[in-house]
Formats: structure tokens, C-alpha cells, sequence
């Protein structure tokens, strides 16, 4: 007898005497939450690797290292910065931000200038090009996942919802 996955729409009939995993697919005993876990984690480290990857094909769009890249999708995302918030925000030192903000500089992807409150401080902003380029690679990014994701039935969407929730 050959053994298929069990498609969780239908699978009503089957033989429990040659597959010891329970419906819902593991072992519920502590041996077999510890081997989910282990699956659980693998995965996690799977999608963290897939969008590692994605990161870097966006940063290289733009001729970028993915630091770089990061660094210019947050000040996109807030409209300015101050130097010391962006750092913390994205948890690099002052300087690893000012050598990134050195080469977004001088690609004409950000401009740095006095804070008109504060002439010590220095506000970090992205230039028209780089908010464009950088919307059109997350707006392709985000229409990719989309239509990766269009094709799950409804009630595992909302499942993956459901237990991400839990997670958090």
C-alpha cells in the first residue's frame, strides 16, 4: 500500500495501523511535540533564509548591500530620521549607520541636513528617486507574495493567521 500526504480537506479515511501520526499530522506524546518543535523551528529558519535571500535581490535592484538596502527601506518608511533613532531602530552602531548612510549619499538615494530645531542634530531624509524605486521593488515584492499566497484555500489563510497569532 502506497502512502500519499494526507490532503486535510478530505482525509476521513486513513489507516491509522500504518501511519502513527494522529490527524492532525504529529505525534502529541512529549517525544513527538519535541520532534514538531524541531519542524517548527526548521521551518522558521527556512523562511528566515528565503527572506535573507529576498533582501539581498532587492538590495542588488538598487546596487545596494543588503545593509544598505535596509537602512534606505526605513528611512522610506518613516519619511526622516535622526541618525541615533535609525540606529536603534535598526540596531546598528553609530558607525556601521554612518558608513551605509555615507554610500546612500553619495548614490543620491538620501539627503543628510540640519535639523532646523536642533542645528546639532542631522535629519535623514530619501530623495524623490530612491522613495520611487524603493516603493516599485516592495510593491513588486508584495504582488509576488500575493499571488504565492491567492492560491491557498481560504480556511488554511486564515489558519496561518490564526496560529501566527499565537506566536505572538
Amino acid at each position: 500500500m502506497t502512502h500519499t500526504a494526507p490532503d486535510t480537506d478530505t482525509d476521513t479515511d486513513t489507516d491509522t495501523d500504518t501511519d502513527p501520526r494522529p490527524a492532525g499530522g504529529y505525534d502529541t506524546t512529549s517525544a513527538g511535540a519535541d520532534s514538531a518543535i524541531v519542524d517548527v523551528e526548521r521551518q522558521f529558519m527556512a523562511l528566515s533564509a528565503s527572506f535573507r535571500q529576498t533582501m539581498r535581490e532587492q538590495a542588488a535592484q538598487m546596487a545596494l548591500q543588503p545593509a544598505g538596502y535596509r537602512v534606505l527601506v526605513e528611512i522610506v518608511t518613516t519619511g526622516s530620521s535622526g541618525a541615533s533613532e535609525l540606529a536603534e531602530t535598526l540596531g546598528f552602531d553609530k558607525g556601521a549607520l554612518s558608513r551605509q548612510l555615507s554610500v546612500l549619499e553619495s548614490l543620491g538615494l538620501v539627503t543628510r541636513e540640519r535639523d532646523p530645531m536642533d542645528g546639532r542634530a542631522v535629519v535623514i531624509r530619501a530623495t524623490p528617486d530612491a522613495v520611487a524605486r524603493v516603493q516599485q521593488i516592495r510593491n513588486d515584492a508584495r504582488d509576488a507574495f500575493h499571488e504565492r499566497l491567492a492560491t491557498w484555500p481560504p480556511h488554511d489563510l486564515e489558519e496561518l493567521v490564526r496560529l501566527l497569532g499565537n506566536l505572538s
